[in-house]
């Protein structure tokens, strides 16, 4: 789906919105016994969650043993890509108009077709795997960095992506760029080594 610049705009300024509606209630918080409003800073910590995912699927090795999986799947196709390639060989000692010619031809396409189908599942099945895994952690990571926020008081935390953009096609770019809502933090609001070792 092409992201437009408008959409990209909105989805840039929609968490400073949001970060600046609850810095301001932060602002506001609390009141003495006359009603004197107490104003204090808000406390906000910030989380590279992609990091912190990455991680934690590193240390379990759930998502290695998925890939080894579809690899080791993906292996056993070669016997129909051998069987292609001597399909081929044979074909090319007959005059491409004769019917034993033809013949192969279509036995070929029968199993370029079988090989092409089995690919797509085997793709199919490792991205819902994978997808299945990273929400696991990613839903395991929210509960983790909202009892770090209460225990430390956070007011707000906010995700921010530290990795490099990868990619120079329009769409990879945009889908990058349109995450990275918190553009610079000072280190002492990151918290995301802390999520790390509550996860393990």
């Amino acid at each position: 789906m092409r992201i437009t610049r408008k959409k990209m705009i909105v989805s840039l300024l929609l968490p400073c919105v949001v970060a600046l509606g609850l810095w301001h209630g932060a602002q506001l918080s609390g009141a003495e016994g006359d009603g004197t409003v107490i104003r204090r800073a808000p406390a906000v910590g910030v989380v590279d969650v992609e990091r912190v995912i990455n991680e934690y699927l590193k240390v379990t090795g759930d998502m290695d043993k998925v890939l080894a999986k579809f690899a080791s799947e993906r292996r056993s196709l070669d016997a129909i890509r051998e069987t292609i390639d001597s399909m081929r060989q044979e074909a090319d000692i007959y005059p491409k108009d004769t019917p034993q010619y033809l013949d192969i031809r279509t036995r070929i396409a029968v199993k370029t077709a079988e090989l092409k189908v089995r690919l797509e599942a085997n793709d199919a099945s490792k991205n819902r795997e994978q997808g299945k895994l990273m929400l696991e952690a990613f839903r395991k990571a929210q509960d983790v960095i909202d009892q770090l926020a209460k225990e430390k008081g956070l007011d707000l935390v906010m995700q921010m992506q530290t990795s490099d953009i990868k990619g120079i096609a329009y769409e990879a770019v945009s889908s990058q760029l349109i995450v990275r809502s918190v553009l610079y933090a000072r280190d002492q609001l990151d918290i995301t080594d802390d999520v790390i070792a509550r996860m393990k």
